[in-house]
């Protein structure tokens, strides 16, 4: 279950709405708040700021939350690599922490 899924369904439970009532108040379909709290897609930007708003949770845990997972699935792929691989990894991130930022 993605993060976002969990915070919504958990809060929108919490606060006794049903799926179609938190639509209405986004607003959204119910088939939207359904594949969100499923998984299956995530909230676009300006919807997670209404969600955030409805909920009455602050934005930043869905962003903590998703920071969380993207973390958990990078070191989950950094220890499935070998020796060799790991240090090349290793080496590539230290090459673009010295890169300087483009600005825009």
């Amino acid at each position: 279950m993605s993060p976002y899924a969990k915070i919504i369904k958990e809060t929108r439970k919490q606060q006794g709405l049903t799926q179609k009532e938190l639509a209405e108040k986004i607003p959204t379909s119910q088939q939207v708040i359904a594949r969100w709290e499923n998984g299956i897609s995530k909230p676009r930007p300006e919807n997670l700021y209404a969600l955030a708003d409805v909920l009455n949770i602050p934005l930043i845990q869905f962003l903590q939350e998703d920071l969380v997972m993207t973390e958990k699935i990078g070191l989950d792929l950094f220890q499935a690599l070998s020796v060799d691989k790991k240090i090349k990894a290793l080496n590539y991130m230290q090459q673009l922490k010295k890169e300087v930022p483009i600005s825009r």
